[in-house]
């Protein structure tokens, strides 16, 4: 299983930074449920992909119209 990091996050004095994708093995096991309560983890699944996915193309469809705007 693997989760985002939404903040560094200081592990073990070995610090994880903002937007990394990391397996469940490198967060202790105790800390995971209040590090995604926290909203500083956040669990990759298929729902997170397809999100993911919608704000890419967001991303591009709204570059792309400035673009457009813009010639």
């Amino acid at each position: 299983m693997k989760y985002e990091i939404k903040q560094n996050l200081e592990i073990n004095d070995k610090i994880i930074k903002e937007g990394s994708i990391v397996e469940h093995t490198e967060i202790p096991n105790k800390s995971i449920k209040w590090l995604k309560d926290q909203g500083i983890i956040v669990k990759i699944d298929k729902n997170y992909q397809a999100n993911k996915l919608e704000e890419v193309i967001d991303d591009f469809d709204t570059e792309f119209e400035e673009i457009g705007e813009e010639e």
